[in-house]
């Protein structure tokens, strides 16, 4: 998305819509294991953040949800103890280093964006 930003300032509904409609078209051709595993595993994870980031977390379509997530359950290494709250992002299938909320240190994020996009629902319970 944010290299999107550099050619549209602001992204359209239609351009996000057609993201979401690749993401699950990945998703839907996983099934015939036509990848190997690990392209699989990285379109898979791709798929995935790129859904839940054009949806947010409250904004899902429940008929696109259980093809996305059986999808990534499937893969081994999605099974992480560790993953971003907010997009659901887990460092045993992306580079990235997960870090903590600063005050609570219970909720864990991928990026900065995730912990402002999350932090809404989260000041309800942050001690």
């Amino acid at each position: 998305i944010a290299a999107l930003e550099n050619l549209f300032h602001y992204p359209t509904d239609g351009l996000c819509d057609g993201l979401g409609y690749v993401a699950y078209f990945c998703v839907k051709i996983l099934k015939f294991s036509v990848f190997p595993p690990q392209q699989e595993k990285d379109i898979c994870g791709k798929a995935l953040r790129v859904y839940l980031l054009l949806k947010g977390r409250e904004n899902r379509d429940p008929d696109w949800d259980e093809p996305m997530f059986k999808c990534h359950e499937r893969l081994p290494s999605a099974r992480s103890t560790e993953i971003c709250v907010f997009c659901e992002e887990s460092p045993l299938h992306a580079a990235l280093t997960l870090s903590r909320c600063g005050k609570c240190r219970q909720m864990c994020y991928c990026s900065a964006g995730c912990q402002k996009a999350h932090w809404k629902e989260h000041k309800k319970t942050c001690k």
